[in-house]
């Protein structure tokens, strides 16, 4: 029998567990749900980009290295939040040095959730139709629920 070396895929103890496969079934159907009724849906996500780029080839004279002088630290991440719906597209961006705080997580939510509103595709609505804001489950310090649902 023969053996190679592959890269490990890492899967949480807890990630297809019964309680959790049942709480991923109860919010499928509650988004279908939204989605049958005809509600905006907007979906809202965070990402980190570092502007520190380094080259790991390079062009040298044989017989030399190839050296490059990099600063000492890899500075500040850029963080990127942005919320998008299916027929809006991008409803709202924004951009963020440093890490995002729980406040201005929820700053977002709340402005997102305002410019959902004030997208064509919720003024077409019906006055009974929702905006539903669908996040990732991120852990703590961001603490986010799985959704909002909201009506002005």
């Amino acid at each position: 029998m023969l053996y190679s070396t592959k890269k490990l895929r890492i899967e949480k103890a807890t990630m297809n567990n019964s309680i959790n496969k049942q709480k991923r079934k109860e919010f499928v159907e509650k988004l279908d749900g939204h989605i049958s009724r005809g509600d905006m849906i907007a979906y809202q996500d965070e990402t980190n980009f570092n502007l520190y780029l380094s080259r790991s080839e390079g062009w040298s004279r044989i017989g030399e290295r190839a050296v490059v002088q990099l600063p000492p630290s890899q500075g500040k991440n850029l963080h990127i939040q942005g919320g998008v719906s299916a027929f809006t597209g991008l409803v709202l961006l924004r951009t963020h040095e440093g890490s995002i705080t729980k406040t201005e997580n929820a700053r977002f939510i709340a402005d997102l959730f305002v410019a959902a509103q004030r997208t064509l595709e919720y003024q077409d609505l019906a006055p009974t139709n929702m905006v539903v804001i669908v996040t990732d489950n991120a852990p703590p310090p961001t603490a986010r629920s799985k959704s909002w649902l909201a009506r002005s």
